[in-house]
């Protein structure tokens, strides 16, 4: 897994494009992972050709928005949602990589086996 999403955004960040190209040619998975709504960081990733997020899901019921959350992907549960992902999809977390600018990550960052500290 690849937590690339920051507050500023990676079109801003060209060595944050550079990991993207480093980790797709290295054959590994990659996925957005925010705090940020879904229906705002989907779009996003998919502008950067990432197809697979983790983030703040809204509960709908019958097609409208409940005004709760399905999961607030922050903090621990940012954790359990990637930990969740990688037992049924049999990701390797201590292989795989997060980066985040925010001490709310930690403990993201300390499921995976390389965690990067960024900005």
């Amino acid at each position: 897994m690849v937590d690339m999403a920051d507050r500023t955004g990676m079109s801003r960040r060209p060595q944050a494009l550079d990991l993207v190209a480093a980790h797709r040619a290295a054959g590994r998975r990659l996925f957005v992972v925010s705090s940020s709504p879904e229906e705002i960081v989907r779009p996003l990733a998919a502008h950067f050709g990432i197809e697979e997020v983790v983030a703040t899901r809204a509960a709908i019921e019958d097609g409208r928005y409940t005004g709760h959350l399905d999961l607030y992907c922050a903090g621990p549960a940012k954790a359990e949602a990637i930990r969740e992902i990688a037992r049924r999809e049999g990701i390797d977390l201590g292989g795989s990589y997060a980066y985040s600018d925010s001490i709310t990550d930690l403990p993201m960052l300390k499921v995976v086996g390389h965690p990067v500290a960024v900005n």
